[in-house]
């Protein structure tokens, strides 16, 4: 008993490849209306499967908001022939949410080589891009808390006879000890010429 397989078409398969994909994928034609996508691509537009999309443009998406940039985007395309490749930019989704897409988009072209349309593909990135903003912020925080550190800020109530300062808590405290607890400074001591001479008087004309 013989066992006939079954029949599998070539656009069986490619639409199964498509819908399986993470990205999304689709295609217009020159007036910009949407010939085809797969399946992941329908649900980001808010239609049940990809046969809900074809014929209709981006003013009929969930995203009609950029419609325009995308269109002139896919204008772009098509009129230089050259890729337009890593495009960041915004789409509405159906709960209204806006999130950020990385997109790249060609020429799609007939067997004569003419450019009939535009293939794009994107991918939603907006939770990598939240994550490099919040490094960013930290970073941020981060290079404000060095930047603090180093400098001391406000007046300080400083004692005009010993010259000690006056800290947050009341105490008094050598200036070299409060600027160290304060900044990133540091000290070292010498005795400067008018000291020195009250110290030890003019020793060298005494010689």
């Amino acid at each position: 008993m013989s066992h006939r397989r079954p029949s599998v078409t070539l656009h069986t398969v490619v639409e199964g490849i498509l819908d399986a994909m993470p990205a999304r994928v689709f295609w217009k034609d020159r007036d910009l209306v949407y010939l085809g996508c797969n399946a992941s691509f329908a649900v980001d537009a808010g239609f049940d499967s990809p046969e809900d999309v074809v014929g209709k443009d981006d003013f009929a998406m969930v995203w009609s908001d950029q419609a325009e940039p995308y269109r002139q985007d896919d204008r772009e395309v098509m009129e230089s022939g050259r890729a337009k490749l890593l495009i960041e930019e915004p789409q509405t989704t159906p709960d209204g949410r806006t999130i950020t897409l990385l997109t790249s988009k060609v020429p799609l072209r007939d067997d004569d080589g003419e450019i009939v349309g535009i293939l794009g593909t994107y991918m939603d990135i907006t939770a990598r891009k939240q994550m490099e903003e919040d490094l960013q912020r930290e970073q941020s925080l981060r290079a404000e808390a060095v930047e603090e550190a180093h400098h001391l800020r406000g007046i300080l109530p400083i004692c005009a006879l010993c010259k000690k300062v006056r800290d947050d808590q009341g105490y008094w405290k050598q200036v070299e000890k409060y600027v160290s607890e304060h900044s990133q400074a540091t000290f070292s001591h010498a005795i400067c010429p008018a000291c020195s001479t009250t110290l030890y008087g003019h020793l060298e004309d005494d010689e």
